[in-house]
């Protein structure tokens, strides 16, 4: 599992390969929402925190549903159709951000996990079984120890040094890519201005 720091950094890679190209002539303002909109999308997964928060033991709820492929096409779906009323292309704003959601559990399938249930429900609702990859170059994160772990524990486990050398890692991984899918997008449309 990631750092929001890698989960942002994801989703401004989606927002980069799959919008930037889209939104270019719609002027800044929507360009930057639609990039905060991504950004947002791509660590949502992670709200599944608060009710577990709310409950005094954060890591409860934790890798579940939300991290799942059915839970980003949901989320697209009403993220994008909120944006509709303003005006944004349903198809367009449902791509970004389903695929910036996604990214979220792209990252985490590729980052080691310490405790059960191990992985994540990816193709939930067709499958409830929990995948991970046998490669994770991604460091684990430390958080809670089980989802029974009270909050003051999970914020000991948070603010670690071991999650700050993880933010590193994952800066220097997903930091080339983001900034490759930035380099492509923009030469299109420049291709494109031409």
């Amino acid at each position: 599992m990631a750092t929001p720091v890698g989960h942002v950094l994801a989703g401004l890679a989606v927002y980069e390969t799959v919008a930037v190209p889209r939104v270019a002539e719609a002027g800044p303002g929507r360009a930057l929402a639609l990039a905060l909109l991504a950004m947002v999308f791509a660590v949502g997964p992670d709200l599944d925190f608060v009710p577990g928060i709310l409950h005094g033991r954060p890591a409860l709820y934790h890798q579940g549903l939300s991290h799942s492929l059915g839970f980003a096409v949901l989320v697209g779906a009403v993220g994008a159709a909120v944006f509709r009323r303003a005006g944004r292309s349903y198809r367009s704003v449902f791509l970004v951000l389903s695929l910036a959601y996604a990214s979220h559990l792209v990252v985490d399938l590729f980052g080691p996990d310490g405790r059960e249930p191990y992985g994540i429900p990816l193709f939930w609702p067709l499958s409830s079984e929990y995948f991970q990859s046998p490669v994770t170059p991604f460091m684990m994160v430390r958080h809670a120890p089980g989802t029974d772990a009270h909050t003051a524990v999970w914020i000991r486990g948070v603010f670690s040094w071991h999650n700050v050398l993880a933010i590193g890692v994952e800066v220097l991984l997903l930091g080339p890519l983001m900034l490759l899918a930035r380099r492509m997008s923009r030469a299109r449309v420049d291709r494109k201005a031409t």
